[in-house]
């Protein structure tokens, strides 16, 4: 979404800090890859790249099933890890 645009990337990395500090955005631990392993090969017919695969693990860990992604195609289908739908709050 950023593509190579250091001048894009910079405001967005900008961007998160501050919805960190205002206590906006919440930035977690390291993702568990086995877990990600396995959402990557329960949706290979998708595919399910590491990015969604990411997201979906951090939901599952935190218990926050809302997503901003511009992917709805696929978060339409993917599910958590116990079964729970995902709301898109940013699409495209």
């Amino acid at each position: 979404m950023l593509g190579s645009s250091r001048g894009y990337q910079r405001a967005a990395l900008i961007w998160l800090q501050r919805m960190r500090e205002a206590k906006l955005l919440q930035v977690e631990a390291p993702p568990d890859y086995a877990s990600i392993v396995t959402i990557m090969e329960r949706y290979a017919d998708l595919p399910c790249d590491f990015a969604d695969a990411t997201l979906i693990d951090l939901s599952e860990r935190t218990g926050v099933f809302a997503i901003a992604t511009v992917d709805q195609r696929d978060f339409s289908v993917y599910r958590s890890l116990r079964g729970k739908r995902f709301k898109i709050v940013l699409t495209s």
